[in-house]
C-alpha cells in the first residue's frame, strides 16, 4: 500500500512539473526546446546518476570511500596480462566506472576535490591513490593521465623488468623517460628497480639515475642475471640531490 501511494505521489508531482513547464501560455518553439531537453539521454544519466547517490555505497563520506578505494588499490594492481600483446588489467582502476560519484571521489583532481567536498584531507587521500606506479604494468599513454592524478603528492614508481620478454623489454625502453622525465624525478619518493643487468644498461639506468631526486626516501635496484666478469658500478656521481642512496 505504501509503495503504490509512493508511486501514486510521483505520478502527481511529475504530472504537476510537466503541466507548469508545457504551459499553454509559452511559445511552441519554447515547448519544442522543453520536450528536447525532455527527451534527450543526458536527462535520463543525470536522473540515473542522482539515483545513485542514494544507494548505500553512495552515500558514505567521501573520505570513507577514499579509504576503502586504497584498501582495494592493495590488493588490485595494474597488470600486464601478455608478453606477447600490449594488453593491460586496469586493476583498481575500474572503481572509477562504477558510478559517477565514486569516480568523482577518485579521480577529481585535488583543486576541485577541495572545493567540492569541502575537505582538504580527501583531496590528499584521494591524489595519493595514483602515487604508487608499477611502470612497467601500465599503457604508456595511460603516463600523462596518471600522473596529473597524483597532483603534487610524492611518487613511489616501481619498475620489475625481471620477468620481461626482450620485445617488451624494447617497448618499455623506448618510453622510460616519459616515466623518469626531470619533473617527475623533482617528485620521487622511493624507487624500486628490478632488471636483467643487460636490460639495466641498455635502458641507460645509469644516467636517468643522475637525476635529482630531493624528495627520494628509499631506493632499491636488484640487478640479476650477471655473468662472470659482469660488473655494474654505481658512481657517486648518481642521485646528486638526494638523501638517501
Amino acid at each position: 500500500m505504501a509503495y503504490s501511494e509512493s508511486l501514486s505521489a510521483s505520478d502527481d508531482a511529475w504530472s504537476a512539473f510537466l503541466r507548469a513547464r508545457f504551459n499553454a501560455q509559452r511559445s511552441s518553439a519554447t515547448l519544442d526546446y522543453e520536450l528536447q531537453i525532455l527527451l534527450d539521454p543526458k536527462t535520463a544519466v543525470m536522473a540515473r546518476q542522482l539515483r545513485n547517490e542514494s544507494v548505500s555505497a553512495c552515500r558514505l563520506p567521501p573520505e570513507v570511500l577514499a579509504t576503502i578505494f586504497s584498501f582495494a588499490q592493495n590488493d588490485w594492481q595494474y597488470e600486464r596480462l601478455s608478453q606477447e600483446r600490449q594488453q593491460f588489467s586496469i586493476g583498481w582502476k575500474s572503481i572509477t566506472r562504477v558510478c559517477c560519484l565514486w569516480r568523482k571521489v577518485c579521480i577529481l583532481d585535488l583543486l576541485v576535490v577541495t572545493c567540492r567536498l569541502n575537505d582538504l584531507q580527501v583531496a590528499l587521500e584521494t591524489a595519493s591513490l595514483w602515487c604508487d606506479i608499477p611502470c612497467y604494468s601500465i599503457p604508456i599513454q595511460e603516463a600523462p593521465y596518471i600522473l596529473s592524478r597524483t597532483g603534487s603528492s610524492p611518487l613511489n614508481l616501481q619498475f620489475y623488468g625481471h620477468d620481461l620478454s626482450p620485445d617488451i623489454h624494447d617497448i618499455v625502453s623506448a618510453h622510460l623517460e616519459s616515466w623518469m622525465a626531470p619533473t617527475v624525478c623533482l617528485r620521487l619518493r622511493s624507487l624500486t628497480l628490478y632488471e636483467p643487468a643487460e636490460y639495466f644498461r641498455m635502458k641507460r639506468w645509469l644516467v636517468l639515475l643522475r637525476a635529482a631526486m630531493p624528495r627520494l626516501e628509499s631506493l632499491h635496484i636488484d640487478i640479476s642475471q650477471f655473468e662472470a666478469g659482469d660488473d655494474i658500478v654505481l658512481s657517486g656521481g648518481l642521485l646528486p640531490s638526494s638523501q638517501t642512496a
